[in-house]
């Protein structure tokens, strides 16, 4: 009866758990799979540079702010035609080599303006 109890509240505490992990924010897309969707959602809208870049910042901002905060800051000072290979540089080295974006490919290559 008590390994029936004791497996119970082993089952218990793991969906507690997992409702946690769930809650917290734990997202099955990286920072930088998050990044891309914005990039998808804003780039292609026919709008000026300047408001579509602010656009995408205050996406990023009010999505991402942990990142915006830690990395997208430094990401938008720097020239434009640098910014994917960054970009590129930091998700690789967050452990995310084989990660890609075509549309912020596309984006930072001018395709969009």
């Amino acid at each position: 009866m008590k390994f029936a109890t004791n497996k119970r509240f082993a089952s218990f505490c793991l969906l507690i758990l997992a409702s946690i992990f769930n809650v917290c924010g734990a997202s099955s897309l990286s920072s930088y799979d998050q990044l891309c969707q914005i990039y998808s959602e804003i780039a292609p809208q026919p709008m000026p540079l300047s408001i579509k870049e602010g656009k995408l910042a205050d996406s990023v901002e009010s999505k991402m702010p942990i990142f915006f905060k830690s990395d997208y800051e430094n990401i938008i000072t720097a020239d434009r035609n640098k910014r994917f290979a960054l970009i590129k540089s930091l998700a690789d080295n967050a452990g995310h080599a084989d990660w890609q974006c075509k549309v912020m490919y596309r984006y930072f290559s001018g395709d969009f303006d």
